[in-house]
């Protein structure tokens, strides 16, 4: 018995020319399991970016020129921690020079395009008046960027953010408030 079993279950896979196909729809998920395209340009995780600039100021007492850099680790795409020093140079009389150190997070929100643009919100501390009655100074500046890349390794970088804070000079509490316009080259690794 169990050899005709066999036999004809042998006999029958043979018989059967073509083996039974079941239709299925297309996977609708299909899309999510593609590996990105690689892009030459723009935002990208896992980008170490440096970035030197030059520094216009416009306060209370008016404009000051400085200098400007950043360090940027991009975590994802879209997300990113930077860390900023700044420093004026030329300020109007009366007017403190100051000198700080800024960490935060940013948000790009065009990665991987030629044209980019993100915003931060930094915190740190500043030293204000150095080279008289120094004193310091919690800061924060939220902010803008505006980047456009010119190569795979180079872009041009545009920002804007405020600065403020409150530091205390011969025991009166002075309020710190300024724009800032970045203008600069940066690099990207």
């Amino acid at each position: 018995m169990r050899g005709v079993l066999t036999g004809s279950l042998a006999l029958a896979v043979l018989a059967s020319s073509t083996p039974a196909r079941a239709e299925h729809p297309p996977d609708p998920f299909a899309r999510e399991y593609e590996v990105p395209a690689d892009r030459d340009v723009g935002a990208a995780a896992g980008q170490f970016r440096a970035i030197g600039s030059g520094l216009v100021g416009y306060g209370r007492p008016g404009a000051e020129l400085g200098l400007h850099g950043t360090l940027e680790l991009m975590t994802f795409a879209y997300l990113g921690v930077r860390a900023s020093l700044e420093s004026t140079l030329l300020r109007p009389a009366g007017d403190p020079m100051l000198l700080s150190g800024k960490v935060g997070p940013s948000l790009h929100l065009f990665p991987y395009r030629r044209v980019d643009v993100s915003l931060f919100f930094e915190g740190g501390v500043a030293g204000v008046d150095l080279t008289g009655s120094a004193t310091a100074m919690p800061i924060l500046s939220p902010g803008g960027t505006l980047e456009i890349w010119v190569a795979p390794w180079a872009f041009l970088r545009g920002e804007a953010h405020l600065d403020w804070g409150i530091y205390g000079s011969s025991e009166v509490p002075h309020g710190y408030l300024r724009l800032v316009g970045v203008g600069g080259l940066g690099v990207a690794m």
